[in-house]
């Protein structure tokens, strides 16, 4: 295989430093409204921050990520398959040309990369060592597209589930502060109530945008690397055969190897766009249905009117005993709020315990009401020939209902007859005394 030129050195040298420029470019701390690649990318991607009604750029779905994360598999599986295989290569050229091993791990490495070993492959085997698919550099980029998209999803998820929690726990700290506002709506206004700072729309970092222009600049380089790879070797076919029709004189081998060739790069652009938009995924902020952007908007204002009166003189002593009485002041109207709530839930835990004495009173009816019903069945069953009557205790009215008769409109619905003979035992039951009962 040949080797790289001065000419050829010299172009991919200036590829590397250019590379080396976008993605410094990229973490400038200048305003985005500069053009930069990074500027490019956001007009690409980023909604129009201008615009009131803002649309967020969407994280892909479930499967495209499932898709994503089985393409990357795939991908490592076959880069390190040809690494494998170029490592065993190199090592049969050096023993056929005597070359001992054992020296620095520079010339190791230099050997391993630049070797003129031979994996079979012949698709771009005619091209430099350093860009042909018969080399070690061409999968040693892919394992590094792989590397990348990894710490891509890596990076994106833990972005989304660090907002989720912030959401979560923004949510539970604005909870009591609502019934707050609801009873004191200038609390804000008057600094009696504090809020606690919004959840912003997540964004993706400049380590994000980094990875996204290193994804990038990769995709394109294997895609530069392959298409001159095939397309080398189509000239060299028909400069080789050029009695014959194009392409008559490729074999299966070199059929499969294109194919191989072309699905790895599909496959890895695919997966590095899915990869590049979950990067570039906007999540929504704190929800305007919590909290009323209007209270919101007091805070900020209370917040800066207090920053903008602040004197550029050091604070005395007397602006501070003036902060703390309005510190004071706070508290005991939080304090006083708190007392009322807990008399209304006082209120409340009586009201349910009378309405667990109630039910207790109907556990107690319903037991009662079993056992007799119990008796009724077992006479019933004991007394032979003759058979006592439900109708009898429903019409005259016995120790079942506890003396009182029912309508006989009801004698034919068992749940009615139920209900009354509740009715009647808690009825009879209400001058008496509670018993305690057995409710297991």
């Amino acid at each position: 295989m040949k080797q790289f030129g001065s000419v050829e050195q010299l172009v991919f040298g200036l590829f590397i430093l250019y590379l080396i420029y976008i993605f410094w470019s990229g973490s400038s701390k200048k305003p985005r409204k500069r053009t930069t690649t990074t500027t490019v990318i956001h007009r690409r991607y980023y909604s129009n921050d201008s615009s009131e009604q803002r649309l967020l750029n969407k994280p892909p779905g479930a499967l495209s990520l499932f898709i994503a994360s089985i393409s990357i598999f795939i991908l490592v599986i076959i880069t390190i398959t040809c690494l494998s295989q170029w490592a065993d290569a190199v090592q049969v050229y050096e023993r056929q040309r005597g070359i001992e091993r054992g020296g620095s791990w520079d010339t190791e490495i230099a050997n391993f990369i630049f070797s003129d070993a031979d994996m079979g492959i012949t698709v771009g085997d005619n091209i430099p060592t350093v860009i042909s698919p018969n080399g070690s550099v061409f999968w040693i980029t892919y394992m590094l597209s792989c590397i990348l998209m990894i710490a891509g999803i890596r990076f994106a998820s833990n972005r989304r589930s660090t907002h989720k929690k912030n959401l979560l726990n923004s949510e539970k700290k604005l909870r009591p502060i609502l019934r707050r506002l609801a009873m004191d709506p200038n609390g804000v206004i008057k600094g009696r109530i504090r809020l606690p700072e919004a959840v912003p729309i997540s964004k993706p970092s400049k380590t994000d945008e980094r990875i996204i222009i290193l994804i990038y600049a990769i995709s394109a380089l294997i895609l530069i690397w392959t298409f001159i790879s095939i397309g080398s070797y189509f000239n060299e076919l028909a400069t080789e055969a050029p009695t014959k029709k194009w392409g008559e004189n490729m074999g299966p081998r070199e059929d499969f190897q294109a194919f191989i060739l072309i699905s790895i790069l599909l496959l890895n652009t695919i997966t590095g766009n899915i990869v590049v938009k979950y990067l570039f995924a906007e999540y929504e902020g704190e929800d305007d249905s919590i909290l009323p952007p209007s209270v919101r908007k007091q805070a900020e204002d209370v917040e800066e009117k207090r920053v903008n009166k602040l004197s550029t003189e050091p604070a005395s002593a007397d602006d501070v005993l003036k902060a703390l009485a309005k510190e004071m002041e706070a508290a005991k109207a939080e304090a006083a709020f708190l007392r009322q709530e807990l008399d209304e839930t006082r209120d409340k835990v009586k009201g349910l315990e009378i309405e667990l004495d109630e039910k207790k009173v109907e556990l107690e009816s319903i037991q009662e009401i079993t056992k007799n019903m119990e008796k009724i069945v077992e006479e019933n069953k004991s007394s032979g020939d003759k058979e006592l009557s439900l109708q009898d205790s429903v019409m005259v009215g016995d120790n079942l209902f506890n003396g009182d008769k029912i309508d006989k409109q009801i004698i034919n619905d068992p749940e009615a007859i139920a209900r009354a003979a509740i009715e009647a035992y808690r009825e009879g039951r209400k001058d008496s005394g509670k018993i305690d009962l057995d409710f297991d």
